[in-house]
């Protein structure tokens, strides 16, 4: 439900499923320990350069609109 008390415009639509997924993540080995450590409170945010250069993302997305 939204704010209005109305179901979201893509509850009756069709079902998905997210089969696999793939990525980089700050001191993780794999999506799973990714989770793991997120839902175990875990701050993975780090100022040092293991991954790449600070400052040189090449896109931030601020949001994400799904069908």
């Amino acid at each position: 439900m939204n704010s209005s008390g109305e179901a979201p415009f893509w509850r009756d639509q069709e079902e998905i499923v997210i089969t696999g997924i793939s990525g980089r993540f700050p001191r993780c080995e794999n999506v799973q320990e990714f989770g793991d450590l997120l839902m175990a409170g875990e701050d993975l945010v780090t100022e040092d350069n293991l991954r790449w250069p600070p400052g040189s993302q090449l896109a931030i997305v601020h949001s994400i609109l799904l069908p």
